[in-house]
């Protein structure tokens, strides 16, 4: 699992997925969080797919 984020606009195309579901997400920005572990941005250019 993969923590996912988005900010004002970009956080409207995670409306609709729940916790576990496989997705397709790019472009990204990837940063490192404050737990250590990786968590991906979403751009304004981002666009999210379900996969399953």
């Amino acid at each position: 699992q993969i923590w996912i984020k988005g900010w004002r606009n970009q956080a409207t195309l995670l409306d609709g997925f729940s916790v576990g579901e496989v997705i397709s997400v790019t472009p990204v920005n990837a940063k490192v969080g404050l737990e250590g572990r990786t968590e991906l941005f979403l751009t304004r250019f981002s666009t999210v797919t379900k996969k399953n």
